[in-house]
């Protein structure tokens, strides 16, 4: 779909998608790295937004920034996956994230609400791309359920050894809050990025071509999703703050959120 729009007296772009099995551990720890720096980023926003807003309703801005980020970034990540390669899709992703935790660790520090906003933007990007990492599990395995529970097991223990790490990160980089979390968010991305150039996926589908299915075959699926990604981003976005006002400690909210 982008090799079409190309100038057609270049070559088309190079896909590194050759035909052999990405390695599943590979995949696992790709996926790992990224649901660690959403963990921490699903922590860090809300908080972050109440603490630098000038108006208390814009303290969510920056989490849903994150959201619009990863909703951006969907379709143009399956299509760069598909033109350019899975190593090039996840590699960009992560570059993404690590340039965005970056940025949300120096606008914490420098107490930007605007630079915070951004570096959410752009670690939404980040997962949006992470989220092929099961697909890509999926699609090029014998077993595509064996595989893709593979993938979702690695990042499941990542979210649980987010709190954590977090709460290292927050006594190293104290007495400045969350800017800790922010710096590890940009190092998972990092190694996301190491994860993405050596072990990423470089197999083509193994599905076959099957008949045209109708439109409710994705629509009623994809309204599902929709629906339960908008009930689980309206408690996220909101737990934090409510937490805190529980007398929640600021260092247990990462673990709430796991």
């Amino acid at each position: 779909m982008l090799v079409c729009v190309c100038d057609p007296q270049f070559d088309p772009p190079a896909n590194d998608n050759a035909a052999r099995r990405p390695p599943p551990f590979g995949l696992a720890l790709g996926f790992a790295f990224a649901v660690l720096a959403q963990t921490l980023a699903s922590g860090i926003l809300p908080l972050a937004g109440a603490a630098l807003a000038r108006d208390p309703h814009y303290a969510t801005v920056p989490f849903a920034a994150m959201l619009v980020g990863a909703a951006l970034a969907s379709f143009p990540a399956s299509f760069l996956g598909d033109a350019f390669g899975r190593r090039t899709g996840f590699a960009l992703g992560a570059s993404l994230g690590v340039g965005g935790g970056a940025l949300l660790a120096v606008g914490l520090l420098q107490m930007q609400f605007a630079w915070v906003c951004l570096g959410a933007l752009w670690l939404g990007m980040a997962q949006g791309f992470s989220f092929f990492y099961r697909h890509e599990a999926a699609a090029t395995a014998g077993r595509p359920v064996a595989a893709a529970a593979g993938v979702l097991t690695g990042g499941l223990l990542a979210a649980f050894a987010g709190p954590l790490l977090a709460m290292g990160a927050e006594w190293l980089f104290s007495p400045v809050f969350l800017v800790g979390s922010a710096v590890l968010a940009a190092l998972a991305h990092t190694l996301s990025l190491a994860v993405a150039v050596l072990m990423a996926p470089d197999a083509a589908p193994r599905f076959r071509e099957k008949a045209t299915l109708p439109l409710t075959a994705i629509a009623v699926p994809t309204l599902c999703g929709a629906l339960a990604w908008l009930g689980m981003s309206l408690l996220m976005a909101q737990a934090p703050l409510a937490l805190l006002g529980c007398g929640i400690g600021e260092g247990a909210v990462f673990g709430f959120i796991a």
